[in-house]
């Protein structure tokens, strides 16, 4: 299930309305078909009308918990990152912030090698366990010139942040998380995250996205119960902060 689903266009710096989209973990999958449908949570990042327009005036984004570097697919062990490119290109996707890496410096340089003129690689693994969880972007080459994308670790291995410089002085600013699974430890990963974003107000974005590892409405679970209140609680406060809104519930109002 994603939380905040696609696609949509969302206005970004220069716009009303800047997104948060929440990824839930259940359904990122082990073969082609479980990887196609978790890129599901995509936007169309749009231009403001005050910036002329280009060839591409749009960026299609998409966030994937890919759950390690391989998948069995009838019978056979597989590299997930030749599924990773091949879903980049036919859904025509600019941005792919990708959870639960598994990348080592080794395997990262040589995904790099493999994709050098197709993408291009920024990583963040966790440092305690380098082949486990861990957070990502992707850029497609083919779709934006990564020479324009700068990254930068805000937790290792949790948060990292992407400035794509786009058109004219327009800059656009993407967080990729991916938060524990302990509920204590996901409360406290966005008390952490809201006092970095507090002391660093140059590091805020435009676009929060990943995998929360949690939902904010009973709703979005099946079956449905609620996730642990201060966790909750923490998110919602930092979202206020940073005044960023949940896409999916601001466009498409849910009558109860």
């Amino acid at each position: 299930m994603k939380i905040g689903g696609g696609p949509y266009n969302v206005p970004g710096r220069h716009g009303e309305l800047p997104s948060t989209t929440h990824a839930n973990p259940a359904n990122t999958g082990q073969t082609q078909n479980d990887l196609q449908s978790n890129t599901s949570g995509m936007a169309d990042h749009t231009l403001p009308r005050n910036i002329p327009r280009s060839d591409k005036d749009y960026l299609k984004i998409a966030t994937l918990n890919m759950r390690g570097r391989t998948c069995t697919i009838q019978g056979y062990r597989q590299d997930k990152w030749f599924q990773i490119y091949r879903i980049l290109n036919t859904s025509q996707t600019a941005i792919l912030a990708i959870q639960e890496t598994h990348l080592t410096d080794e395997l990262a340089n040589n995904i790099r090698l493999s994709f050098d003129s197709k993408l291009a690689l920024h990583y963040s693994p966790l440092p305690e366990t380098r082949n486990a969880d861990g957070v990502a972007f992707v850029i497609n080459k083919g779709l934006l010139n990564a020479e324009k994308v700068s990254c930068e670790e805000i937790i290792p291995g949790r948060a990292i942040l992407a400035t794509i410089s786009w058109h004219a002085d327009t800059k656009i600013k993407i967080l990729n998380i991916y938060t524990p699974n302990d509920t204590r430890n996901n409360e406290l990963f966005w008390e952490k995250l809201n006092e970095i974003m507090s002391a660093h107000p140059n590091q805020r974005p435009d676009i929060m996205m990943g995998d929360f590892n949690l939902v904010e409405d009973s709703l979005d679970r099946l079956p449905c119960h609620p996730d642990n209140a201060s966790a909750v609680a923490a998110l919602g406060e930092l979202k206020y902060n940073l005044n960023l809104h949940w896409v999916h519930r601001t466009l498409f109002v849910i009558n109860n």
